[in-house]
């Protein structure tokens, strides 16, 4: 069955259930609203069943088909008791619109079916991982060492329900249809999300709908919402608590704030029916019950102000239905206290805004984002961006302003926006980021109820406000298509915690019996994922110890008399007890390196098991690629090896010096998650601090490391390399990377430092990680332009680092040609560059490794000087190095071609440029750049024997004294390369407008004694002939001219004559 069938089927369900039970308590709201309300009522009911059941001691797998047979027959006699009235006609376009949402956000399900995992967000992992710890087992159960120590991972999250006092609403909803469809629950999730979405959609409707005659608004209301682009984020980035509790707390509201009868006697159907939505929401999002409470009581408090009375009936729904909760929920009351006073602690504190994750509502740009004008994180061109914040803005003002004159009138919804935007506010004065991000969210219902009812006042509204919807949602349609388009997740970065999952599948390939999996992995939702699919296999994590705290053990806040209440109080005292054991069995604590860090206790459980490797496709990640063809498709999300294998086999490690992104300190995280290359769609690149310690899988005594990574991102300021850099082990290696940009080195030889059997080397950059500090414009510098969107702290990008044998390094295969600007930089192996960016420009010092030449070898370097501030248009100088031979070279602002001899045959050609002039690139850009380079050119021989030193840019030999366009200063040398008997011919032009009489010029070659001595007749070309012996070496040929004269104005410049050319000629015999 298609995966979206089943989210019609989970609504479908669920609404029969609720209504049914809003049947049988009677409950009087209006036949349309009913059934509106009917699904939100009826996963309160599922979830309370299978709540009890399973704290009963039922695993869930057992429980569901039951239960859920239980529900079906008695909703049918209930239906078939009551016969409730079903309102199709007025029913119809809510319909319409929930299936047009369901499409609208989970059309990636057409691609992917049930493999479709979206975002892949952490929260997401863990739901799926408790889900499948309660299908197996009941909620109380303990866990035992063995399995935490890698057997079962879901064992982890009893620490969060049990002890953590965590909510589970959630988890036991994917439980429960996981059971019942028999589809794992990573792969029911997004069915059972979008299927909440449908609810809260319609418990939207339902609470707009507060009055009868309002149904066109409860449509307007849904639809807008339907088309919000952050109501379909919160389904995408996979918010499961948020978008199923919203729609609770929306059903809550309506209860709260419905019609009631005039006597208390007759409160029993909205008692019973209060008492069930706020005990499941209590138990699924606890955080936003004070939402419903806040707006129920100013609404009682101005309908009693109208009616100038006590509100007796409405304090009876209010007092008997906190018993009614009370009742239900029994001792869970504890983890909705808990939660609470946790939220409380928590919900205005202020953080670091230079730091924060969830900069979005801090900033201008976030008025866009709210109503879905742009997407979380991108910044359009101006003026775009600014128009955008300038419609948010105002579509924000009229919403709070409708909302104010309708809650005045007590309308719920009214009220509701009008208490989110007050704790909005609070939350932006204390600079709360998360809770703000949070709250955008939570008021997408109360926003789109206040929009609809706008609409709904223009004139001749039943023409234009469907129109004024139609073209909303072609505003938002972009937004709304760039989370869906992510939600694919075939691009790294952003929101997306795991690329290609969705396309490869996260299927682990079978392993035999007995095997023992070490998982280098250091994605921490991709190592969750490896956890559900491998449960039952012994799994240890290498990189991280990523359940060493599942969730903080906090329950002594609850007091000394409240915690007496637990059902396992004798288990919560043993909690810290059980973690500390957990601890000395299966981990092992270094001090290396000036830092702590924990390791895996791999002689723990060993007996009779094999051991294999588990890691991701190479390319998604940032080690061990260069084993890997280039550009190589993965055809796997996880792979796995015998240990046998693997060599020199590199894990990134958790360190007190260099973090994990996850939970990090922000000023000291290591590697980030995968982005987008700026310059290739074929492969990814990864953000770095400034420490990164790596372990060694079966390590060489000694090997190499390759060090592939960019510092051309990194801005103004932050592009050179530290000279401090270097690898540490048993000794130092300096890294010395020399200019700025991007590099692909291989270092060594690296001994590395064993500790408890394993061993390891670390890469210190020697500086400090830096932000990259936002530039805004327009309305985006209203406010807080000092809060980042991207808050980390970087060194430089890495697109990969491996570590190889030294057979492995002879036998790497050595471009003869670097042309091909980015591709042969981003994808280069045994290509080993530094101080060049990837789009060719060079930094002011340069330096690359190439195939080898033999003695009569050429170098052949070409690109050109740009017009920069800094950059002489003549006079500047390049020294440019090959191998141990240096040339100074001259430049000028125009191309060059320089054919540099190779002094010796070796197997590799290094090639070292250094300009002693440069100047940044134009705009934001910013970067220093001598030169732009494009060939690097390794020859056997001279390409050509024809040198035109006349004419700027053409091919020549590397000369001292002679300008680009060929004018010469009285001293000057031309480098011959090795080669056989050869006779130099020069042409010379002497001009006649020099004021002086004929020149001299003596060419010398001063390794044989040879030279020619030439007179220069005024106005005319002399051709000079000098013959070149044989030699296996370089030869230096000199030129020097007795006089010199000013060049024509402006040019500034004395020269003794103009070389048009040199020609090297077979000499004969």
């Amino acid at each position: 069955m298609p995966a979206l069938a089943l989210s019609f089927v989970f609504v479908g369900l669920l609404a029969f259930v609720g209504r049914a039970t809003l049947a049988a308590l009677a409950w009087q709201g209006g036949v349309l609203r009913t059934w509106l309300l009917a699904p939100a009522v009826g996963l309160a009911v599922v979830l309370l069943g299978t709540m009890t059941l399973n704290q009963a001691g039922l695993p869930v797998r057992t429980l569901a088909w039951p239960l859920t047979l239980v529900l079906l027959v008695a909703a049918g006699a209930v239906f078939r008791w009551r016969r409730p009235l079903f309102p199709g006609r007025a029913l119809r376009p809510f319909v319409v619109v929930a299936i047009c949402s369901l499409l609208w956000t989970g059309w990636p399900h057409f691609r992917f079916n049930f493999d479709w995992l979206s975002y892949v967000n952490d929260d997401f992992v863990n739901y799926c991982l408790a889900a499948e710890r309660f299908k197996d087992f009941g909620f109380w159960r303990a866990p035992q060492l063995e399995e935490l120590a890698g057997r079962d991972i879901t064992q982890y999250y009893w620490f969060m329900h049990v002890p953590g006092l965590m909510r589970f609403g959630s988890e036991l909803t994917i439980a429960w249809y996981s059971s019942l469809t028999g589809i794992k629950s990573l792969h029911i999730f997004m069915p059972v999300i979008l299927g909440l979405g449908v609810i809260q959609l319609s418990a939207t409707a339902a609470l707009v709908l507060h009055r009868g005659r309002w149904r066109r608004r409860a449509l307007f209301a849904m639809a807008l919402l339907a088309i919000s682009p952050l109501f379909m984020l919160g389904t995408l980035y996979q918010l499961i608590a948020q978008v199923g509790g919203v729609g609770l707390l929306l059903a809550a509201t309506a209860i709260l704030t419905s019609r009631l009868p005039a006597q208390r006697r007759r409160l029993f159907p909205a008692i019973a029916t209060l008492s069930l939505l706020g005990s499941g929401l209590a138990i699924f999002y606890p955080e936003v019950t004070a939402f419903a409470v806040l707006a129920a009581v100013v609404c009682t408090a101005l309908e009693s102000i109208r009616a100038r009375s006590w509100p007796v009936v409405r304090l009876s729904l209010f007092l008997y239905g906190i018993v009614g909760v009370i009742l239900l929920l029994r001792h869970n009351l504890l983890s909705y206290v808990f939660t609470i006073l946790l939220q409380m602690g928590q919900g205005f504190r202020s953080v670091d805004l230079s730091l924060s994750l969830f900069p979005y509502f801090m900033i201008p740009t976030g008025l866009a984002n709210l109503f879905g004008l742009m997407p979380l994180s991108v910044n359009y061109p101006e003026p775009y961006t600014s128009l955008a914040i300038l419609a948010g803005a105002v579509a924000l003002a009229a919403a709070l302003f409708h909302a104010i004159r309708e809650g005045l009138r007590g309308v719920p919804v009214g009220v509701l926006l009008v208490v989110q935007a007050a704790l909005a506010l609070k939350l932006m004065t204390s600079g709360n980021d998360f809770g703000l991000y949070k709250n955008a969210m939570f008021m997408q219902p109360a926003l789109a109820a206040a929009l609809a009812a706008l609409l709904l006042r223009l004139p001749w509204s039943r023409f234009t406000a469907p129109a004024a919807v139609v073209l909303a949602a072609v505003c938002c349609a972009p937004t709304a298509l760039h989370y869906t388009g992510v939600s694919q997740g075939e691009k790294a970065g952003g929101l997306t915690e795991a690329k290609n999952a969705s396309a490869l599948g996260t299927r682990v390939p079978p392993v035999a019996p007995g095997t023992r999996l070490l998982c280098d992995i250091n994605n921490l939702v991709a190592a969750k994922v490896a956890a559900f699919e491998l449960r039952g296999t012994d799994l240890r994590y290498l990189s991280r110890d990523y359940y060493q705290q599942i969730a903080p053990i906090e329950f002594e806040r609850l007091g000394d008399t409240l915690i007496r209440f637990h059902p396992r109080f004798d288990d919560l005292m043993r909690t810290r007890r059980m973690l500390a054991d957990r601890d000395t069995a299966t981990v092992r604590t270094h001090n290396l390196f000036d830092t702590t860090f924990s390791a895996p206790a791999l002689e723990f459980g060993r007996e009779g098991k094999t051991d294999a490797y588990l890691t991701l496709d190479e390319s998604l990640g940032l080690f061990n690629k260069l084993h890997v063809p280039p550009e190589t498709p993965a055809t796997g999300f996880f792979k796995t090896a015998p240990a046998g294998s693997k060599r020199n086999h590199l894990v990134f490690m958790h360190t007190g010096r260099g973090n994990h992104y996850y939970l990090g300190d922000r000023n000291r995280i290591a590697i980030y998650q995968q982005e987008a290359d700026p310059y290739t769609r074929r492969q990814d690149i990864t953000g770095m601090g400034r420490f990164l310690l790596l372990r060694v899988e079966r390590p060489d005594t000694e090997f190499y490391l390759r060090l592939c990574a960019s510092k051309t991102f990194m801005g103004e300021g932050h592009t050179g390399w530290s000279p401090g850099s270097r690898i540490l082990g048993a000794t130092d290696v300096p890294l010395a990377f020399p200019g700025n940009g991007a590099v692909n080195r291989i270092v060594g030889p690296i001994r590395p430092v064993v500790r408890d059997g394993a061993a390891y080397i670390a890469i210190d950059f020697n500086e400090t990680p830096t932000q990259f500090l936002p530039r805004r414009s327009g309305l985006q510098a209203l406010y807080n332009t000092k809060v980042p969107l991207d808050s980390r702290k970087l060194v430089a990008y890495g697109r990969d680092i491996s570590a190889l044998s030294a057979a492995e390094v002879a036998a790497l295969e050595r471009p003869a040609r670097l042309q091909r600007f980015p591709q042969d930089l981003v994808f280069a192996r045994g290509l080993e560059y530094s101080g060049i960016y990837e789009d060719g420009w060079l930094s002011p010092e340069s330096e690359f490794v190439l195939a080898g030449a033999p003695a009569s070898g050429i170098v052949r370097v070409r690109g050109f000087v740009p017009e920069l501030a800094g950059i002489p248009s003549l006079g500047g100088t390049l020294i440019a190095r090959v191998g141990d031979q240096e040339f100074t070279l001259p430049t000028a602002q125009g191309a060059f071609d320089w054919l540099l001899p190779v002094p010796a045959a070796a197997p590799t050609t290094r090639l070292r440029l250094h300009f002693l002039h440069h100047g940044r690139l134009p705009g934001d850009d910013a970067r220093p750049a001598g030169g732009k380079l494009e060939l690097i050119d390794v020859l056997p021989a001279l390409p050509t024997h024809t040198f035109d030193f006349g004419t700027p840019g053409g091919a020549r030999l590397p000369a001292s004294g002679i300008d680009q366009d060929g004018w010469m200063a009285r001293t000057a040398t031309i480098e011959l390369p090795a080669g056989g008997k050869r006779v130099l011919a020069l042409k010379v032009e002497y001009p006649d407008w020099s004021g002086k009489g004929a020149g001299r010029l003596t060419v010398a070659l001063p390794a044989t004694g040879a030279s020619r001595e030439e007179t220069l007749p005024p106005g005319s070309y002399s051709r000079i002939l000098l013959p070149v012996p044989a030699s296996s070496r370089l030869q230096t040929v000199t030129l020097s001219a007795g006089d010199d004269f000013p060049l024509p104005a402006p040019d500034q410049r004395r020269r003794a004559a103009r070389l048009v050319s040199a020609e090297l000629q077979p000499a004969s015999e």
